[in-house]
């Protein structure tokens, strides 16, 4: 499911009498009761013991009754509900909302199991005062209270904030904030925010907000470490400046949660990322994980398939599920190294951070991805645990250049951000799910699928038309191709003695003109194929989109040139070695961590004792060649391994000590150095055949240019001897 900015609602929370805080507009569904019945025997009554113990919260029976952090709260304020489980049931089919037994308004869809306890954040009274009764709508024959809170305290009067989220989150650093004016509040008064830690009452700073006759003001909130906050309007007395520590307030208004990250991203994955490489930059981060991180790194690197391979479920030793991440379906497979992987050491309970304030207005506040440090286009993606059990579905956004049929180039390319509300009982079901929306976030892609009661349909490159012609336009030339990654679905499937489809399953990826879809119930739209990753979550793009994926792919080479400082002087090995006829020849060659590459054309300079048997290029060295790396073939995959790069210079003459420099442009020098071959049973060694020699590895040389002369200094002394049998 992809979501478009343009049309994300802004919840102003306000702080005047009556004003109701608007939430996502969640359904509550309702289990379904299937009746019991029997061939010729009269249809069962429905009896609620049925429900006890099946594993699912389905009856009030399951949950004790819960209480409120806060029994007695304002008008608009959230608090956080807790249920006590009884029994072992604790997983919902449909998803848990709490909601007013007055009304049936939804007053929380942020459920969660926490331990014994079933959590509920985020509980809003809606505007309404007096006492509030709370349900959830487990089946329809059960509506008993669970819980309730009291919200008969007014309201405050001073400010109200333009915000995202009920709790709002933002990185370190300094944060702006929108204020407006409570109808409460005389035009010529002032007012200041105060900055609290959450659960306290020590004022940490004192903003000043809004000015006499101010009606909006945008605020600079200086967080300054990352934590929990609290922020509260403050009506300045008349005879007191704003901002003045030392004053009280006339009124103080509620307090408003607020949570600051830090910006400072982990490797997902050791040895992965890439630093100064052209490539997509995903970073995880956790809502409900609490203190397990551990568990979001490995969880995430789990759905991300980078090995390439799809997650097998068993059971006694048997496969029963594949579950194909995004790196395991092509063409994303083999093509890893086009994405750095992160995750943020902090849980966050607000699916703020998730959105780019780069594709538009208001959402996200202060959350910019590029306050991260990272280069190339970010992809925020937050697993989800605290709305796991409220039904919401996973979304993204769509990226800068959704819906065109030209790509911007990698530096101007913003892509959408994922949320993923993780309720998976298994990381395999959550790994097509998590490729299905970088689809949409990444590659621009538009759902396929009918979505019920939708009338209007999301159009657009690459895989959605509103007529024929459009059609022809985007993927005529591709009509009847069928995605080579069918084959490997189908044989994997088959191999682990799973259920594929009817035939070959061809059918259903052949590109042609299919009607309907495209996330809504016209049958004017069309669509490339019957099915695909984008449609009900196979592990195939299909041609059409194949094609798309491939062409960002190609805007990321996922390559870096190698610098010393930045990479390691242990990221290059430079050495030589004597040929093996023993005519005095000295055969040189460079070996570079994967996805490498040198600044320049890489030349070999001979030095003392040693001589080219080569031309010499322009630079004054011989040129060196590129090996061709190994590449996996496997199914046409074409998933390249990650071997070094491998250059290899034209041999040497020396017949003695030698020595010779390796130019790698860009001023980056690497050197080494030989001895001559032992004689005959030398170092204690009887053997008749000789020894071998051979150089220590590469040694950074620095070019120090003056006065005409060229001067090299060797950082590293010494010779390092490795003896080797001749054959």
């Amino acid at each position: 499911m992809h979501t478009n900015r343009a049309v994300l609602s802004t919840f102003v929370l306000s702080a005047l009498l009556g004003f109701a805080v608007v939430g996502p507009a969640l359904a509550v569904v309702e289990s379904d009761l299937e009746e019991s019945a029997v061939e010729d025997v009269e249809e069962q009554p429905f009896d609620p013991d049925d429900l006890v113990d099946d594993g699912l919260l389905n009856a009030h029976d399951e949950l004790g009754e819960g209480s409120c952090d806060a029994e007695a709260m304002g008008v608009d304020e959230v608090t956080t509900c807790r249920f006590p489980f009884i029994g072992d049931d604790r997983d919902s089919e449909a998803g848990l909302a709490l909601q007013s037994a007055a009304s049936g308004a939804i007053v929380s869809d942020r459920c969660f199991a926490e331990g014994d306890q079933l959590v509920c954040q985020d509980v809003t009274t809606g505007g309404r005062t007096g006492l509030q009764r709370m349900t959830f709508a487990l089946h329809p024959f059960d509506d008993r209270t669970v819980a309730q809170v009291n919200a008969n305290r007014t309201t405050d009067g001073v400010l109200g904030l333009v915000v995202s989220e009920l709790r709002p989150a933002s990185y370190v650093g300094s944060t702006q904030v929108e204020v407006f004016r409570s109808f409460a509040l005389g035009r010529d008064r002032a007012a200041d925010l105060l900055l609290r830690r959450d659960g306290s009452d020590e004022v940490v700073a004192r903003v000043p907000a809004l000015a006499p006759g101010d009606e909006r003001a945008v605020v600079e909130l200086p967080f300054t470490e990352s934590g929990r906050w609290t922020l509260t309007g403050c009506a300045v007395p008349n005879d007191a400046e704003p901002g003045d520590e030392t004053a009280g307030c006339d009124a103080e208004g509620m307090r408003r949660p607020w949570q600051t990250v830090d910006p400072a991203p982990l490797p997902l994955l050791e040895g992965h990322n890439l630093a100064g490489a052209t490539r997509v930059q995903l970073v995880f981060y956790g809502s409900g994980w609490d203190e397990d991180l551990e568990g979001l790194r490995t969880t995430a690197e789990r759905i991300l398939t980078l090995d390439g391979q799809p997650i097998a479920e068993r059971e006694d030793g048997e496969i029963y599920h594949l579950g194909w991440g995004p790196f395991a379906i092509e063409p994303l497979r083999g093509n890893a190294h086009r994405f750095d992987v992160w995750y943020l050491a902090e849980d966050t309970h607000s699916r703020g951070l998730s959105f780019n304030p780069g594709l538009g207005d208001g959402v996200a506040l202060g959350a910019d991805p590029a306050e991260l440090g990272l280069d190339g286009p970010v992809v925020m993606i937050n697993l989800d645990r605290d709305g796991a059990l409220a039904g919401v579905r996973a979304t993204a956004e769509d990226p800068s250049f959704a819906f065109e049929t030209t790509l911007p180039s990698a530096s101007e390319m913003a892509m959408g951000s994922i949320h993923l509300p993780f309720s998976f009982t298994l990381d395999s079901q959550a790994a097509p799910t998590l490729a299905h929306e970088l689809g949409h976030a990444v590659f621009g892609l538009r759902d396929e699928y009918v979505e019920p009661g939708v009338a209007e349909p999301v159009l657009g490159a690459p895989n959605c038309a509103g007529d024929a012609e459009e059609a022809e336009a985007l993927w005529g030339d591709l009509v009847g191709e069928i995605d080579p990654m069918l084959a490997r679905w189908r044989d994997a499937q088959q191999a682990a003695g799973l259920w594929f489809a009817e035939g070959d399953g061809s059918d259903m990826v052949r590109v042609g003109y299919v009607e309907g879809g495209c996330f809504s119930t016209s049958s004017r739209v069309l669509r490339p194929t019957e099915n695909s990753l984008m449609s009900s979550e196979i592990p195939v793009f299909g041609a059409v989109n194949r094609r798309q994926v491939q062409r960002v792919l190609d805007l990321f080479d996922g390559t870096a040139v190698f610098a010393p400082d930045v990479h390691g002087a242990d990221a290059a090995s430079f050495g030589c070695e004597r040929a093996p006829d023993g005519a005095g020849g000295v055969d040189c060659t460079l070996e570079l961590a994967p996805w490498l590459r040198p600044a320049g054309p890489v030349t070999l300079e001979a030095q003392v004792g040693a001589s080219a048997s080569a031309s010499p290029s322009a630079s004054g060295g011989v040129a060196c060649s590129e090996s061709v790396t190994a590449t996996d073939t496997e199914a046409g995959a074409g998933a390249v391994t990650s071997a070094p790069s491998l250059w290899t210079c034209p041999q040497l003459t020396a017949a003695g000590v030698g020595s010779a420099l390796l130019h790698l442009g860009d001023g980056v020098t690497l050197e080494t150095s030989w001895q001559p071959l032992a004689a005959s049973g030398q170092d204690g060694n009887d053997s008749d055949s000789p020894l071998e020699l051979s150089v220590p590895r590469h040694r950074l040389v620095p070019l120090v240019i003056g006065g005409g002369a060229l001067l090299v200094l060797l950082l590293i002394g010494g010779l390092s001897l490795r003896e080797r049998r001749r054959a």
